[in-house]
């Protein structure tokens, strides 16, 4: 199961836009749609409650674990949120140098190449 989880194929299908399969395709957009906005969404909303709370009510964390466990979450929250942009970048920079590629070949290509 680890090398399946750890093989090139696995880490191409996180970059490649172009899949064959509709449920493949919608769980890409989906992906890369929906679910960095909602992180940083979640994030943020995070953000403020704990500021919110450290600031108003300085009594609602039991013990100082759970305050650095807090911490440690939002971090991890923001981290995981700058990865998913690093790789939506990666994947948008390769389809367009596809889609460059693409349009290249069909400006040189006439009746005896086809």
């Amino acid at each position: 199961a680890i090398s399946v989880l750890s093989s090139k194929a696995t880490w191409e299908c996180l970059l490649d836009l172009r899949h064959d399969n509709s449920k493949s395709r919608m769980l890409v957009s989906f992906t890369w749609v929906a679910t960095p906005p909602l992180v940083a969404v979640w994030s943020v909303m995070g953000s403020i409650w704990a500021w919110e709370m450290l600031t108003s009510t300085q009594d609602c964390m039991p013990n100082p674990m759970h305050l650095g466990f807090l911490f440690v979450w939002q971090v991890a929250c923001y981290a995981w949120l700058v990865t998913q942009v690093i790789v939506g970048w990666a994947a948008w920079t390769l389809e367009n140098r596809m889609r460059r590629v693409e349009r290249d070949i069909r400006e040189i290509e006439d009746d005896d190449t086809v």
